[in-house]
């Protein structure tokens, strides 16, 4: 199972989360690990929060999950990043759709990991569609697609491999 929850209204994203916990009859507290990574306590359904611009969107799984969206609209300067980034990762870049490919698959594996991007953020790297921690290429999944009439861009890392149902709200 893995359900993708999303709206433009404006919503905290945790307020979001505990209505859509509430529809599937999920009472369980949301907790933190030591990075911040939260989590449901007791629970075996696994979650993701992002938001970006107007949107709010929540990953729901029964295993682990990351998920990042980003506004493919609101143009953002990426020339500190980018210069950070490996040169095959810049060699790919050819406009902001092929920079936040890029970055979502990154911040996604970051959350699906319950890691923080300063600690991972070096040694990951997406080229060729694969995702790499250290040069060593990931086997877990990466979904990306479009949400709003391509207004913005998703990745998620991990989950099962099922077919993503999108509840836009």
């Amino acid at each position: 199972m893995l359900e993708l929850y999303c709206t433009c209204r404006k919503v905290a994203s945790s307020a979001f989360l505990k209505d859509i916990l509430r529809e599937k009859n999920i009472v369980a507290p949301v907790l933190r690990t030591e990075n911040g990574k939260p989590f449901l306590a007791g629970d075996p359904l696994f979650f993701s929060l992002s938001h970006s611009g107007a949107l709010t969107a929540v990953a729901l799984s029964d295993k682990a999950v990351g998920l990042d969206v980003e506004d493919m609209l609101g143009k953002k300067p990426h020339a500190a990043i980018l210069r950070r980034l490996s040169p095959a990762e810049r060699e790919e870049i050819a406009g902001e759709f092929d920079f936040l490919r890029h970055w979502t698959s990154k911040e996604s594996y970051v959350k699906f990991c319950g890691e923080t991007l300063g600690k991972l953020y070096k040694k990951l790297s997406f080229v060729g569609g694969k995702l790499r921690l250290n040069g060593e290429v990931l086997s877990v999944p990466l979904r990306f697609g479009t949400l709003y009439g391509d207004g913005y861009i998703f990745c998620l890392c991990g989950g099962t491999a099922e077919k993503i149902v999108c509840k836009q709200r």
